[in-house]
């Protein structure tokens, strides 16, 4: 079933009374609604008795049968006070027109046509409804049945939902195959008591939410940007995310999760207010209450909220890293409502260390240190021992400091693990007997002092050292002494 409308449809009927309409054949010159209009199809229709002061003009449905009929499904106005006319004995002439309450400036809002109570879950929703009222006994999904059929380019949808306690969701396309429904980042959620505003585009194609003043997520008291997910994965909603550039074909700043560890993922711009797709559109509230988006159990009200070192993440207690942003304050632990605040800027103090004695490992996970003093330090050794012949990898993360004894064949030494390029790293070896038993082997990589490789000592201590800037690529290698015995 779909609305339609086409010229020259007009056909006469003597059917009298308020039911269907047997239709009699086209008039000269015109076509039959079948024809015209199509069957099980819905149009405008006027019908006017030519024997008597008589008329009707609403919305019917065609249906290809012997004869052809149409069902006067809602009637507009009439000459019987706007309700359906018994029609009397005689000729009527009916015509396919627009009536004109239902032409808005430039088309682009539909008059309401037909209302639609949808009380089950089975139930289809016709294109040309204006106004759907829902009812049930129990919070639930508005899905692919009832489908929300392709309306018309700029038409209004009202969907009113009438229960008294109880919410109705509607799914999107990013959730069901096939969908009419695009919810652009907007809550799906109908509150009771609340009405949802749709408009349909022809460009999407698609029902957009143009107004719906009860959203979970923004309610009245947010400021948000409207935004795309270009990362690549879909973003949960309650997720801080940073500014990755903007997409000027949809004239939409485009967003990635937020990450408190690296600094090229900082500051956040705000909060998703709602889950958004990849390659999606949606919003980010930068400030303001955001309710249901971030779990707050376990908290108490006034309890911080800050950007995590994971990404897309929050924590309620404040990182050890430098960039530091504190985004939100709890405002309510039960319902998860969070006042958001401090967005698009780094604006806490990072973590000052006191003078204390470690009792553990700290990891520097590469990261720079500057301006430190060092005082009564060592560095770790990576004691090989015996090489045993044939290959033997140094490992720059076992230690800085390498010792080992050639006891049996020849060695072929290779290094590993050296620091990135951009970074000098390296490390001093204490070799043992390095010219017996074969002698030892170097990496091609290394480029000797003087372009000579040092003379070993068989029966003693060579101390060597070993240098690179471009993560390997080139080792530079000299003697540092031979020969201690």
């Amino acid at each position: 079933m779909a609305f339609a409308l086409d010229d020259r449809v007009r056909e006469t009927s003597t059917t009298t009374g308020t039911g269907t309409l047997d239709l009699d054949g086209a008039v000269s010159n015109f076509q039959t609604f079948v024809a015209g209009i199509g069957s099980t199809n819905t149009t405008h229709y006027a019908i006017i008795n030519r024997d008597a002061a008589e008329w009707e003009v609403g919305l019917g449905t065609v249906t290809d049968a012997a004869p052809d009929t149409l069902a006067r499904t809602t009637v507009f106005s009439s000459s019987n006070g706007d309700a359906a006319v018994s029609f009397s004995a005689g000729t009527k002439d009916v015509i396919c027109t627009r009536p004109a309450g239902t032409v808005a400036a430039a088309l682009l809002v539909m008059r309401p046509e037909t209302s639609q109570n949808i009380t089950v879950a089975s139930a289809a929703i016709i294109s040309t409804t204006s106004h759907i009222e829902l009812t049930s006994d129990a919070d639930y999904l508005l899905t692919s049945t009832p489908s929300i059929v392709a309306g018309r380019d700029g038409q209004m949808l009202y969907i009113h939902n009438g229960n008294a306690s109880d919410t109705v969701t509607i799914q999107d396309d990013s959730v069901l195959a096939g969908s009419d429904v695009h919810l652009g980042g907007a809550s799906g959620i109908i509150k009771p008591m609340s009405t949802m505003t749709l408009q349909y585009h022809t460009d999407t194609p698609a029902w957009s939410i143009i107004s719906n003043p009860n959203e979970a997520a923004i309610g009245a008291t947010a400021s948000v940007l409207n935004v795309r997910n270009t990362s690549g994965s879909s973003i949960a909603g309650g997720s801080p995310v940073y500014i990755t550039g903007y997409n000027t074909g949809l004239n939409l700043i485009t967003i990635d999760l937020a990450d408190a560890n690296d600094a090229a993922k900082m500051p956040a711009v705000g909060i998703t207010s709602a889950a958004i797709g990849n390659n999606a559109n949606g919003t980010v509230i930068t400030s303001g209450i955001a309710e249901g988006q971030i779990d707050c159990v376990g908290q108490a009200v006034g309890d911080g909220i800050w950007v995590s070192t994971t990404a897309g993440a929050v924590v309620f207690v404040r990182p050890s890293v430098d960039n530091i942003q504190r985004i939100g304050t709890v405002a309510h632990v039960a319902q998860d409502v969070v006042h958001i605040f401090g967005a698009g800027r780094a604006n806490d103090i990072p973590i000052i260390v006191p003078a204390h004695t470690l009792g553990g490992t700290i990891s520097g996970a590469d990261k720079e240190v500057n301006r430190i003093k060092l005082k009564d330090y060592g560095e770790v050794v990576n004691i090989i021992g015996g090489t045993g012949g044939g290959a033997q990898t140094i490992d720059l993360e076992l230690g800085n400091v390498v010792s080992a004894t050639q006891d049996t064949g020849a060695t072929t030494y290779t290094f590993s693990n050296p620091p990135a390029s951009g970074t000098m790293g390296g490390f001093t070896f204490f070799l043992t007997n390095g010219a017996s038993n074969g002698g030892t082997v170097w990496p091609g990589s290394v480029d000797w002092d003087g372009g000579n490789v040092p003379s070993l000592t068989a029966a003693g201590v060579d101390v060597l050292v070993f240098e690179t800037i471009d993560g390997g690529t080139i080792w530079y290698g000299f003697a540092a002494g031979l020969d201690f015995s």
